[in-house]
């Protein structure tokens, strides 16, 4: 849950968040723009953002 809360933080309300598995996460960005390239430019913001953001970040070992 705690990987979820902070991924909305990068993500629009208009994205998709899923977690399939225990330790997989899943991003699915939507109107990523017109052409292939500014597609790929979005995708690579949103992925940047959400490494810088997330690998700063602790994280709690605990079990739920």
């Amino acid at each position: 849950m705690q990987t979820i809360t902070t991924l909305t933080q990068y993500v629009r309300t208009s994205d998709t968040l899923a977690r399939p598995g225990d330790d997989e996460f899943v991003v699915m960005l939507n109107s990523l723009g017109s052409g292939q390239t500014a597609a790929a430019q979005h995708a690579h913001t949103v992925t940047a953002k959400i490494l810088m953001g997330t690998a700063s970040r602790p994280y709690s070992q605990r079990m739920e």
